[in-house]
């Protein structure tokens, strides 16, 4: 910093004895600056440098064919984050908010090979509770729902109003809908089990024909 403010005073040079308090003042002025700015520049080094070394988890994306059509299915190593129809709306929109967060490669992990495996028994009609650990994303309203959706057996349905009463908040059936099409992890979580109050199907992400199959399949299946 003395070469900087050498400098500073060969620029300008001052009369011997003349503004010397001044110079004085320059000089602390410039080594105050340079203090703020190494450690504004330090402070942003190690930002940058915590944020290259923090570990960015990757989760893979599997797809598999189903008599309903290809699912894919989304996992890391502990947990099923997806599984949709690949045609479903809005799918873009869930794996983009997934990656947000984490890288998404091809592959397949434990919780893949799960669902895949127990996926199988299901439309064979062989299994009708899913043992594949998931992680559910959204709000805790949508939470609340979907726990009460994996609470409607195999073969029943109820309405978005005998859902909405269930959690305590009757006029919320409205909500409920919208959390219903919110749910991500689709059969696992049996969104298709719920129906408009006077028993037409009401709405599916994955498309009529589809929840028309579904329940049809689950009736079959505890005949």
């Amino acid at each position: 910093m003395c070469e900087i403010s050498e400098r500073i005073a060969c620029r300008n040079p001052t009369p011997s004895g003349v503004g010397q308090g001044k110079l004085f003042n320059k000089r602390k002025a410039a080594n105050s600056r340079f203090v703020t700015l190494s450690g504004g520049r330090i402070s942003s080094l190690q930002g940058v440098v915590l944020q290259l070394t923090e570990k960015i988890p990757v989760l893979k994306e599997y797809r598999m064919d189903t008599p309903l059509g290809q699912m894919i299915a989304v996992a890391d190593e502990q947990v099923l984050y997806l599984l949709e129809f690949v045609d479903r709306r809005g799918l873009a929109a869930e794996m983009a908010k997934l990656q947000t967060k984490s890288t998404i490669i091809s592959g397949k992990t434990d919780p893949i090979d799960s669902i895949e495996n127990e996926l199988h028994r299901y439309f064979d009609g062989l299994l009708t509770d899913f043992q594949t650990p998931v992680k559910t994303m959204g709000t805790l309203f949508q939470k609340e729902v979907w726990a009460e959706l994996l609470k409607i057996s195999v073969g029943k349905t109820c309405s978005y109003s005998d859902v909405a009463l269930a959690i305590k908040k009757q006029s919320a059936f409205r909500a409920v809908a919208r959390a219903n099409s919110a749910n991500q992890l689709v059969i696992i979580i049996p969104c298709h089990r719920v129906i408009n109050k006077n028993g037409d199907l009401g709405g599916y992400s994955g498309g009529m024909a589809r929840k028309r199959w579904l329940l049809a399949h689950e009736e079959k299946m505890v005949r």
